[in-house]
């Protein structure tokens, strides 16, 4: 992707995080997620559900596997964003990312990828993915340091999203 798409964080859970913190979020908006979430993929939303009454609906996976017609199924007209993971942590699934984001797309609906499983395991190119954001860590696959990740954020999510964190550097 353009580097200019990709903020620097200290992890994906942290990317997720500013995701969730910069959506304008209304009593009522709906995220997606499923059984196969990572902590890091259910914490932000829980707390969007305790402080401003956001509802979560958590999709079960088959399995260890997530079809993408039951991620998409669960879309109502609610429905602000999905997260979901690229690889999931729990069974080590290849998730059906680029078939979530094309039908979240169509619906109106953003999506959120956690790529701690994938970035540096499998190709990712979230252009091809069409994915609204992505977030990965540098520890992991890509053999970096602890402390360090990114959040991918395509050029279109840029009008329904605003930085969390404002300041220098």
């Amino acid at each position: 992707c353009d580097p200019q798409g990709v903020a620097l964080t200290p992890s994906t859970s942290d990317g997720i995080g500013t995701v969730a913190a910069g959506i304008d979020w209304q009593p009522g908006d709906e995220v997606i997620i499923s059984d196969l979430e990572h902590v890091s993929g259910v914490a932000p939303w829980a707390m969007l559900a305790r402080r401003r009454g956001v509802v979560v609906r958590n999709i079960e996976s088959a399995g260890g596997y997530l079809e993408p017609e039951r991620v998409l199924a669960a879309i109502t007209s609610r429905t602000r964003l999905i997260c979901i993971s690229h690889v999931s942590y729990a069974s080590g699934a290849v998730l059906p990312v680029r078939d979530v984001c094309a039908g979240a797309r169509k619906a109106g609906v953003l999506v959120v990828i956690d790529g701690a499983q994938s970035v540096g395991h499998v190709p990712v190119q979230v252009e091809q993915i069409g994915c609204d954001f992505y977030a990965f860590p540098g520890q992991k696959w890509l053999l970096g340091p602890e402390g360090t990740g990114g959040l991918y954020v395509a050029p279109h999510a840029l009008e329904a999203f605003a930085p969390s964190h404002i300041g220098w550097a």
